[in-house]
């Protein structure tokens, strides 16, 4: 083990508590409902997460969700600079990729963008998320900040429907489930970190 190494184990009980309340914290002061506790893959320990309701949504009809989700790197991201990051947004089955990144679907995409949302499979799962990295939290009231950040993200979400695409895959979704007990950064999910 070098420094880092040593440094990071010295420090691993207090960021796993802070990341806890960061992330307990941000649910509550949020408007959506949680759906679940704060949540960590614990043969990772690299990924935290909060489910919430997708009451209204567009994404409800595909067996979409709410998340948000703290990872030690933002391998969900076409930016992908490797470090401790945030996503929020909604996550939807993989079978959904092709027809998301469809051509009739690249306007939709590009109205996605320029609000800051991007699209891609993250273990398993179509996440449509927007990303924050924990360096450019603001000092105080972060968790304040990332609820307001994550309500913002989720009503961007709601105006923009991908029209026809979620009424038509509505049609062909089929109920896994997983409603009210997802498990997405599983040991199975967590195999292959992403595709941008």
């Amino acid at each position: 083990m070098d420094g880092k190494h040593i440094a990071a184990l010295g420090a691993a009980r207090d960021t796993h508590r802070e990341v806890l309340a960061l992330l307990s914290e941000t649910a509550r002061l949020s408007s959506l409902r949680p759906e679940t506790d704060v949540r960590w893959n614990p043969e990772d320990h690299g990924i935290y997460w909060v489910l919430f309701a997708n009451d209204g949504t567009w994404a409800q009809p595909l067996d979409g969700w709410i998340e948000l989700c703290v990872a030690d790197r933002d391998d969900w991201s076409a930016k992908r600079r490797g470090v401790p990051a945030v996503g929020a947004g909604i996550a939807l089955s993989d079978e959904y990729y092709e027809e998301v990144r469809s051509a009739r679907l690249k306007d939709w995409r590009r109205d996605l963008a320029a609000g800051g949302v991007e699209v891609g499979v993250f273990d398993r799962y179509v996440r449509l998320w927007s990303t924050r990295y924990l360096t450019d939290l603001p000092r105080y009231d972060q968790s304040r900040y990332l609820a307001a950040w994550l309500d913002d993200t989720v009503a961007f979400l709601g105006r923009h429907s991908p029209g026809s695409f979620g009424t038509a895959l509505a049609g062909l979704a089929q109920p896994d489930g997983r409603q009210g007990a997802r498990e997405p950064f599983g040991r199975a999910a967590h195999g292959g970190r992403g595709l941008g």
